[in-house]
């Protein structure tokens, strides 16, 4: 929002100064403005999106609210993926219920599924239950 405002007012001015311009006279004078917080960015995007080295961390999941920014996706080696594959039974994955995309973390998933349900507008309820309650309801159920 910082940024749309500040662009708002420099467009502002250079408008003004070209109406003033005009009115004594003068040539105006086109100068390309300097964009450097968005250069800085798409700088960062670029560095984000070209790098090489694979980060297992779950800090990379996250999805941004941003519509400018894209998510930040880790990229999957050989290397975790073998070791994925031999101890299936350690790794936990949450799965979306709306998208079905595997998350590692149970943070990550409850942001992603937020995130998930107001992009597609649709309301969610979250129940925590715990397997002691869950063998109840299966023994009441006989």
């Amino acid at each position: 929002m910082g940024h749309l405002l500040a662009r708002m007012a420099a467009l502002w001015l250079e408008q003004q100064t070209l109406s003033n311009a005009i009115e004594n006279g003068y040539k105006p004078i086109h100068t390309k403005r300097k964009r450097t917080d968005q250069d800085d960015v798409s700088n960062k995007r670029k560095i984000i999106n070209n790098s090489t080295i694979a980060n297992d961390s779950d800090s990379d999941e996250r999805l941004s609210l941003s519509p400018r920014v894209s998510p930040i996706m880790s990229k999957v080696t050989k290397s975790s993926h073998s070791i994925n594959c031999l101890m299936p039974s350690t790794v936990t994955l949450f799965k979306c219920q709306l998208c079905r995309r595997p998350l590692r973390n149970k943070d990550v998933y409850m942001d992603h599924m937020i995130i998930c349900a107001v992009q597609r507008q649709v309301s969610i309820k979250i129940v925590r239950r715990n397997n002691k309650e869950k063998k109840n309801d299966e023994v009441s159920e006989m």
